[in-house]
């Protein structure tokens, strides 16, 4: 079952007489005639040609990368959870500095009864 083989299909249309230049382009580009049916005006042209493997090595290094990635950046964000908590302490200084200082300034109205 492994080496079996699979294929694509396809089916055209052209017009009758010019089968000949269809079939011969479709035979360059790889495509194999299986069956060929005449009407009236039109011809009707079914081909195949084998499928190309999945690139299968490709894909699963690609999801390997990807995998090893998450974790590394999962545990990169888990060891990094201390730095936060230093972030709330510089903000609680921060806070405690800016408190008003103990001589009051004067406001626009008390400088004008003072003038």
């Amino acid at each position: 079952m492994a080496d079996e083989i699979k294929y694509e299909y396809k089916t055209v249309q052209t017009v009758r007489g010019t089968d000949g230049l269809v079939i011969s382009r479709m035979q360059k580009d790889g495509w194999e005639l299986v069956e060929q049916a005449q009407s009236t005006l039109r011809s009707t042209l079914n081909c195949r040609r084998p499928k190309k493997p999945q690139p299968w090595l490709l894909i699963g290094t690609v999801a390997a990368v990807l995998v090893t990635l998450t974790i590394v950046i999962g545990a990169a964000s888990a060891l990094s959870d201390g730095g936060e908590k230093r972030d709330e302490s510089d903000k609680s200084t921060t806070v405690a500095s800016e408190k008003p200082s103990a001589t009051p300034t004067p406001t626009a109205t008390e400088s004008a009864a003072l003038r």
